[in-house]
């Protein structure tokens, strides 16, 4: 399995700049076409004794993308420093048009997942098996692929204009209805959860204006924190050799 030990991020990879309230097809807001870099160390929360503080271990990096223009993107990119796992994920739109790429690999194994968005219909080609396997499903015009879903909530929740969502998820091929909720604010941080059908969380994200400042993929242990490029530079050089600093 491709996922080991992190399935935690993968199962839900599924979030500078001046955004606009104009929104194209779908979720997706229209980004700024100057691009934006952050970046973020990936922790773990490690059982702790009765009474004692939790030890906190930093299992990864990621880093997350965003330009506009005519063919927008975002982009992200985890990496794991135990096994070498890596999960890079790109977005992109052009008029009615929407595409998704999904790769994870690690020396042993690997996937890659292509998903277009068009006409009404989501179209599918997986690889990382004997044949590749293709399919298609209804994309409804509210579908939204994660990143751009992100992107949209960075601006405002109102952006949405609803709280009923429809998300599609790489990893299991399908489209997830999910529900909305934003928790109480602390000035300019605001705190908003995607949650499933069972009221499980599919996604946590905390803003301080439109910075992302943190994010969980699911409610378990791992989280993502935004760091200094620097730092993000150090760590890559430190945990995984010169080449992972990019």
């Amino acid at each position: 399995m491709v996922l080991g030990r992190a399935a935690p991020l993968a199962l839900a990879l599924a979030a500078g700049g001046v955004w606009g309230r104009e929104r194209s097809a779908g979720c997706e807001p229209r980004l700024a076409t100057s691009p934006r870099e952050e970046f973020f160390v990936l922790e773990c929360s490690l059982p702790a004794d009765a009474g004692a503080r939790a030890a906190v271990e930093q299992v990864g990096l990621a880093r997350w993308s965003a330009r506009g223009g005519e063919r927008a993107q975002v982009e992200l990119e985890a990496r794991f420093f135990e096994d070498g796992l890596r999960v890079h994920q790109v977005e992109s739109a052009s008029g009615s048009e929407r595409e998704l790429v999904w790769r994870e690999w690690r020396p042993s194994d690997g996937r890659t997942l292509i998903a277009r968005a068009r006409g009404g219909a989501l179209d599918l080609v997986e690889w990382g098996r004997h044949e590749p396997l293709r399919t298609s499903l209804p994309a409804p015009a509210d579908l939204c692929f994660p990143l751009h879903l992100v992107e949209a909530l960075r601006i405002e929740r109102g952006a949405l204009q609803r709280e009923a969502l429809l998300r599609f998820d790489p990893l299991g091929r399908r489209s997830e209805s999910l529900q909305l909720v934003e928790h109480e604010r602390a000035g300019d941080v605001r705190t908003l959860e995607l949650r499933d059908d069972s009221g499980a969380c599919a996604g946590r994200y905390e803003f301080d204006g439109e910075r992302l400042r943190s994010f969980r993929w699911q409610g378990g242990a791992l989280i993502a924190r935004a760091i200094e490029p620097a730092d993000y530079a150090r760590l890559a050089q430190e945990r995984t050799g010169p080449a992972a600093e990019r």
